[in-house]
């Protein structure tokens, strides 16, 4: 696609797929880097008939791997609760007592820097990019290495998958 149609698409369309996401994130810097991949997809085909329908369509498939990610991220963060109370009859979130307990526990458990790994997923929510960046590495190193952990965590304390 040319540069400049890109940036003409972009120009026009740009302030109703923020609207999109902004309408159904709360997190306004999220619903922008939402926004933004929309425009990244296209940069890979050509351009689009029908602008609305297509930014749209994107915008869904988009939101919708978004939340499926957050959703197993957010599986990954009760895993880890859990981890803390092992308790079946156990059903509300743990007190802070508990919380801190099992941190200190899985903080014993974990180097330093697998520690940290988890803190920054899980406790200041850095995406996976914004880490490996931090870390020097690839995306990929630093998605298996969070994978590492928790299957660690979850032998350590004995939960199914």
């Amino acid at each position: 696609m040319h540069p400049r149609t890109h940036g003409k698409l972009y120009r026009e369309h740009y302030p109703w797929v923020s609207r999109y996401f902004g309408q159904r994130l709360t997190d306004r810097q999220e619903a922008d880097d939402l926004a933004q991949q929309v425009f990244e997809e296209l940069t890979h085909g050509s351009t689009p008939e029908n602008p609305r329908a297509y930014f749209r369509a994107v915008a869904r498939n988009v939101l919708a791997r978004h939340l499926h990610r957050k959703e197993k991220e957010l599986r990954v963060l009760r895993e880890l609760f859990q981890l803390a109370v092992p308790d079946p009859l156990y059903v509300e979130g743990p007190s802070e007592t508990e919380h801190e307990d099992a941190l200190k526990d899985i903080a014993a458990a974990l180097s330093p820097e697998r520690m940290d790994l988890l803190k920054w997923r899980y406790l200041e929510e850095l995406s996976i990019e914004e880490i490996a960046v931090r870390l020097g590495c690839s995306e990929p190193a630093v998605h298996k290495r969070l994978q590492r952990i928790i299957q660690f965590l979850r032998r350590r304390y004995h939960v199914d998958e």
